[in-house]
């Protein structure tokens, strides 16, 4: 059975893509699909396999100018080619800036009105009218094909969390085949992001067992496969650590925490590019440091002796020097200042983050403040 129905439908196998795209496709009887790919899409190997995978008769182009990070006006400038050239459905392959940009792109089409007013709490008003969306995740793309959260640089220049059911994709088409030509540094930020999701979603306030399950779950495979991944690239350690990737997406219908909202913010705001799973390596002990000097989160605590548990601490270890040194070896830069992210950088994404939705999920509320300091400290 290759086929998960939770959120949205997901095909998970090894060789999948063939098979599920052409099956997708056929039965929704789509022939004119707008395809947007990362910067390595339309030349690789696996564009080749998606291609070929297309029902016969498919007449498909492409999207150029996907940006580094998702911005309304691209967003809006991709929603009016698709209706230009009476497109039928969007297929989106690669990583997570490629996927959260058609994501965006969708609700765009959907929507006429700016994302600042969805961001704030509206919901979109013709989700009849938005068009399928396909997600074909490489490595680093997992989270993004099934999650209900995008964050958008909006056309007044503000960066936004969206979160709407709109932003799940119809279909994921996860095949961990698609991740063997990602490179060391590829599968370590992929790794990164997927244990950060996991251990956030795990240890986030509110009550939701299914999603503190996935997330537990997520955690295991992340654990055991996240090094072996590195050392030997073999297949059966990609695919539990893109089930652990898929995991962590799954399981932030708890809610994404301060570390997500770190990682977006200084995504956006730097010049610098800076690798969203670095980062997160990076955030991660500090944020656990806030959770575990918060009295009042305790059912946190209880969770958190799960969490040494797996990393093989003793309990009562300090959570967030275990986390640190379990990511330590991971080859992904040592710093932000390495990453070229600037100190005023870092104080334009501190204040980003606190007001983001997903910091007011976080385990322990933030302020902008103790999140410069938390940056600093890993500058």
């Amino acid at each position: 059975m290759t086929l998960i129905n939770y959120l949205t439908r997901v095909h998970f196998a090894d060789g999948v893509l063939e098979e599920a795209l052409w099956g997708e496709m056929s039965e929704r009887g789509r022939r004119r699909p707008l395809i947007v790919a990362g910067p390595k899409g339309p030349a690789c190997d696996a564009m080749e396999r998606l291609l070929a995978a297309l029902p016969i008769k498919t007449d498909a182009a492409f999207f150029s100018g996907c940006p580094r990070f998702p911005h309304e006006a691209a967003a809006r400038r991709l929603a009016a080619e698709y209706s230009a050239t009476e497109r039928d459905s969007l297929i989106a392959f690669g990583d997570r800036a490629a996927i959260n940009f058609a994501k965006i792109a969708r609700l765009a089409a959907a929507d006429g009105r700016p994302l600042a007013d969805l961001a704030r709490g509206g919901e979109p008003k013709l989700a009849d009218a938005a068009p399928d969306l396909i997600a074909i995740p490489t490595i680093r793309g997992y989270g993004a094909s099934v999650s209900a959260f995008a964050s958008v640089v909006t056309l007044d220049e503000r960066r936004a969390l969206l979160a709407t059911r709109l932003l799940i994709p119809s279909v994921a088409i996860c095949d961990p085949t698609l991740t063997l030509d990602a490179d060391a540094g590829e599968s370590a930020s992929a790794g990164a992001e997927a244990f950060a999701a996991c251990v956030e979603a795990y240890l986030a306030r509110g009550y939701n067992p299914p999603a503190e399950g996935i997330a537990l779950d997520g955690l295991r495979r992340a654990v055991r496969s996240l090094h072996n991944a590195l050392r030997s690239g073999a297949l059966a350690d990609r695919r539990e650590l893109s089930a652990a990737s898929l995991n962590g997406a799954l399981a932030q219908q708890k809610g994404p925490g301060l570390a997500y909202a770190l990682v977006n913010a200084l995504c956006a705001v730097s010049s610098a590019a800076p690798d969203s799973g670095a980062v997160s390596r990076l955030v991660l002990p500090g944020v656990l440091r806030m959770i575990g000097a918060d009295p009042e989160h305790r059912a946190g605590a209880q969770r958190g002796e799960t969490v040494r548990a797996l990393l093989g601490l003793d309990a009562g270890a300090d959570l967030a020097e275990g986390v640190r040194r379990f990511m330590a070896p991971l080859p992904l830069p040592a710093s932000l200042s390495e990453m070229g992210v600037s100190l005023a950088e870092i104080g334009r994404a501190a204040e980003e983050a606190a007001r983001d939705l997903a910091a007011a999920r976080n385990a322990t509320p933030a302020r902008g403040e103790e999140l410069r300091s938390l940056l600093r400290a890993v500058h």
